[in-house]
């Protein structure tokens, strides 16, 4: 159960498979069986462990596949840390993995700010390798996308690869997006010329 966590958590905020879950574990000498690490993994899931996001059941203009696979997160990243025994300064060696943690950090404060007001997250990713990091939606059906970054270096980027979802949705299913959001670890929350709007991790909850 431990091997499976830290293989959860060395995997965290991706789409790695089950498959590539197991294969991690068993180059960590742990022996395991499909139907064992299926076992496993249920229990983790009925004890609120893992919490994965499931993709967005939504309709597309074109033709574009969707993947239909999960976001791998835990409950909280301070799982992630315990399970791998991350200080710090350990993070900070690694800015690509801490981009991830960042992510899931972002994940679970958008989870829990949507689910307090009856709505739900899903991830979106098409099979040519597009995808949204967070879509949010109430059950009316209004909904709005989000892009989760490290630093502000990469907010350009993301406001672009947000844009370009409207053009991918059929707005005459679905409706417009409520909003376009960039959610990043700098200080400073604002709405930009296209509309999209960049706002500090900090201020989420405002």
């Amino acid at each position: 159960m431990n091997a499976l966590l830290r293989s959860y958590s060395r995997n965290i905020a991706t789409y790695a498979s089950n498959v590539t879950i197991m294969e991690d574990m068993i180059n960590e000498g742990i022996e395991i069986s499909s139907n064992t690490f299926r076992d496993y993994k249920i229990t983790l899931e009925k004890l609120f462990i893992i919490e994965n996001i499931p993709s967005w059941p939504t309709s597309i203009r074109s033709k574009t596949a969707l993947r239909k696979s999960y976001k791998k997160l835990l409950v909280d990243t301070s799982l992630v840390c315990s399970s791998l025994r991350l200080t710090s300064a350990k993070i900070l060696t690694d800015f690509n993995y801490f981009g991830f943690l960042f992510e899931a950090l972002a994940l679970r404060d958008l989870r829990i700010y949507i689910d307090s007001i009856d709505g739900n997250i899903f991830n979106y990713r098409e099979e040519k390798g597009y995808e949204i990091d967070a879509i949010l939606e109430l059950n009316d059906g209004r909904w709005g996308a989000v892009e989760i970054k490290l630093g502000e270096e990469k907010v350009d980027e993301a406001a672009t690869n947000l844009l370009q979802l409207k053009n991918k949705i059929n707005t005459d299913i679905k409706g417009k997006p409520s909003f376009l959001m960039v959610l990043y670890g700098g200080q400073n929350s604002y709405q930009r010329s296209d509309g999209v709007l960049v706002v500090s991790i900090a201020n989420l909850k405002n």
